[in-house]
């Protein structure tokens, strides 16, 4: 990221006529000018990132755009002077569009709904933190664009069951993140389960009906969630022993990454979880106060692929459990967490856990 780049540092991009990929990611400074130059020069241009050019405007996306007609990956994210019109521009020229992002952007929710009519081989969507998107842009990405593998509507927080349900239209999709989207229930959540089963990756942190989906999950005929690798609960409120015992009966042995941070469960449903889920590779546990040793160790005894480990402020971590945990996977672990937030609790940790981790952790 070279934030201090200005448009005539960049003037040499004139001569680079075959440039295929271009990432001017954060360079905040840059202004419609360059843009311009670019899309002149660089028309051969397939993936082109201006996540964080702030002072991009239409005048700049829409001459990229109607120049540079075989772009198929564009990047946005925190571009916020951009409309409908720039957005226009792409949905006429870019028809090979097949990622794009714009992660909190501004007032792009018609914008949004109209490009998806036009770029039908969209394949990754990300809106994340987008606050205007509605049910609008869903609905239409859901009719349009049947080759959509990944969205991000994390903290979208009008969009409501009316939309993620037509999402279940989109077969082919393998990642749905859902952080924060209050008004998504399970009503619509289970209709994606049951017809999207390539679904890899599921965010859903803060959810308030976890275990009312869980329980609509468990009463499918088979394991829909059979091919799920990510799943994110953290925070949601009805997360706890039954949750965890309604889940194992629903996932498949593929699933890695499994975070539940600051939910409501103890060493009992976790045990019971971790004795299925064999291939866990990431587990975030933080802030879940009721773990005990008992949960930690079998951590250790049960999770032989771990990799990353987060128990922050976790009141029962102690060198005990730690050291058993690094004994026997501190040849793994890339990520260990075992910060403390809760006064009083620091002693459990001493200097025989830390020269544990820096004899055995050696790619920590």
């Amino acid at each position: 990221r070279l934030k201090w780049l200005q448009d005539q540092h960049l003037i040499a991009l004139k001569y680079c006529v075959n440039l295929k990929e271009l990432s001017l990611r954060q360079c905040d400074k840059l202004t419609d000018n360059l843009f311009r130059q670019i899309a002149i020069y660089n028309k051969k241009l397939l993936k082109i990132q201006l996540s964080g050019c702030g002072l991009i405007t239409d005048i700049g996306l829409s001459a990229i755009a109607s120049n540079c007609i075989d772009i198929m990956i564009l990047g946005l994210n925190g571009c916020k002077n951009l409309t409908y019109n720039s957005f226009q521009v792409v949905a006429q020229y870019c028809k090979n569009l097949t990622e794009l992002y714009c992660a909190r952007c501004g007032d792009i929710d018609s914008a949004i709904a109209m490009l998806c009519k036009y770029c039908t081989n969209l394949q990754t969507i990300d809106l994340y933190l987008t606050k205007s998107i509605t049910d609008k842009s869903i609905i239409s990405m859901s009719t349009h664009c049947s080759e959509l593998k990944s969205l991000f509507l994390s903290q979208c927080k009008m969009i409501t069951d009316v939309s993620i349900s037509l999402l279940a239209n989109c077969r082919k999709l393998e990642t749905l993140f859902l952080n924060g989207c209050n008004r998504v229930t399970e009503q619509s959540l289970q209709l994606i389960a049951r017809n999207c089963l390539n679904l890899k990756e599921l965010e859903l942190a803060s959810c308030k009906s976890t275990n009312c989906l869980l329980n609509r999950f468990v009463n499918e005929q088979g394991n829909i969630l059979v091919n799920l690798i990510n799943l994110r609960l953290d925070f949601c409120v009805s997360v706890n022993d039954l949750s965890l015992d309604l889940l194992s009966l629903t996932i498949g042995p593929k699933l890695e990454q499994l975070s539940l941070r600051q939910c409501l469960i103890t060493e009992h449903g976790l045990i019971n979880f971790l004795e299925k889920a064999i291939n866990l590779k990431y587990l975030d546990i933080s802030r879940c106060y009721n773990i005990s040793e008992n949960g930690q160790f079998a951590i250790s005894e049960n999770c032989a692929n771990l990799e990353s480990l987060f128990l922050a402020g976790c009141s029962n971590v102690t060198d005990r459990t730690i050291i058993a945990i690094i004994e026997m996977h501190g040849f793994k672990l890339k990520c260990l967490d075992i910060s403390f937030d809760i006064q009083g609790e620091q002693e459990k940790i001493t200097d025989r856990t830390i020269e544990k981790i820096a004899n055995h952790c050696t790619i920590l």
